[in-house]
Protein backbone atom coordinates (compact mmCIF):
# COMPACT_ATOMS: atom_id res chain seq x y z
CA UNK A 1 0.00 0.00 0.00
CA UNK A 2 2.75 2.43 0.95
CA UNK A 3 4.62 1.49 -2.17
CA UNK A 4 1.64 2.29 -4.41
CA UNK A 5 1.10 5.59 -2.62
CA UNK A 6 4.77 6.51 -3.01
CA UNK A 7 4.66 5.53 -6.68
CA UNK A 8 1.54 7.66 -7.19
CA UNK A 9 3.20 10.65 -5.49
CA UNK A 10 6.34 10.26 -7.61
CA UNK A 11 4.29 10.03 -10.81
CA UNK A 12 2.36 13.17 -9.84
CA UNK A 13 5.60 15.01 -9.06
CA UNK A 14 7.09 13.90 -12.38
CA UNK A 15 3.96 15.00 -14.26
CA UNK A 16 3.97 18.36 -12.48
CA UNK A 17 7.66 18.95 -13.21
CA UNK A 18 7.13 17.94 -16.84
CA UNK A 19 4.26 20.40 -17.11
CA UNK A 20 6.41 23.17 -15.62
CA UNK A 21 9.20 22.32 -18.07
CA UNK A 22 6.83 22.44 -21.05
CA UNK A 23 5.31 25.75 -19.94
CA UNK A 24 8.73 27.32 -19.36
CA UNK A 25 9.98 26.14 -22.76
CA UNK A 26 6.88 27.61 -24.44
CA UNK A 27 7.47 30.89 -22.61
CA UNK A 28 11.09 30.81 -23.75
CA UNK A 29 9.96 30.23 -27.36
CA UNK A 30 7.59 33.20 -27.10
CA UNK A 31 10.41 35.40 -25.81
CA UNK A 32 12.67 34.30 -28.66
CA UNK A 33 9.92 34.98 -31.20
CA UNK A 34 9.37 38.46 -29.77
CA UNK A 35 13.09 39.12 -29.79
CA UNK A 36 13.32 37.95 -33.42
CA UNK A 37 10.40 40.17 -34.45
CA UNK A 38 12.00 43.19 -32.77
CA UNK A 39 15.24 42.51 -34.65
CA UNK A 40 13.35 42.17 -37.94
CA UNK A 41 11.61 45.52 -37.33
CA UNK A 42 14.95 47.13 -36.48
CA UNK A 43 16.53 45.66 -39.61
CA UNK A 44 13.65 46.97 -41.73
CA UNK A 45 14.05 50.42 -40.16
CA UNK A 46 17.81 50.40 -40.80
CA UNK A 47 17.29 49.34 -44.42
CA UNK A 48 14.90 52.26 -44.89
CA UNK A 49 17.48 54.60 -43.36
CA UNK A 50 20.16 53.27 -45.71
CA UNK A 51 17.87 53.74 -48.72
CA UNK A 52 17.07 57.28 -47.61
CA UNK A 53 20.76 58.08 -47.17
CA UNK A 54 21.55 56.69 -50.64
CA UNK A 55 18.82 58.82 -52.21
CA UNK A 56 20.15 61.88 -50.41
CA UNK A 57 23.71 61.08 -51.50
CA UNK A 58 22.56 60.70 -55.12
CA UNK A 59 20.69 64.00 -54.92
CA UNK A 60 23.75 65.79 -53.51
CA UNK A 61 26.04 64.28 -56.15
CA UNK A 62 23.63 65.33 -58.91
CA UNK A 63 23.55 68.85 -57.50
CA UNK A 64 27.35 69.00 -57.36
CA UNK A 65 27.67 67.74 -60.95
CA UNK A 66 25.08 70.27 -62.13
CA UNK A 67 26.94 73.05 -60.34
CA UNK A 68 30.24 71.96 -61.90
CA UNK A 69 28.68 71.77 -65.36
CA UNK A 70 27.17 75.21 -64.86
CA UNK A 71 30.55 76.61 -63.76
CA UNK A 72 32.25 75.07 -66.81
CA UNK A 73 29.65 76.60 -69.13
CA UNK A 74 30.15 80.03 -67.58
CA UNK A 75 33.92 79.81 -68.14
CA UNK A 76 33.44 79.04 -71.81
Amino acid sequence: MKRNRLRSILINIFAFLSLITIISSLYSCERLRNKWERRERKLHYLQEEIDSARKLETHVQDSVWRALDSAKQKKQ
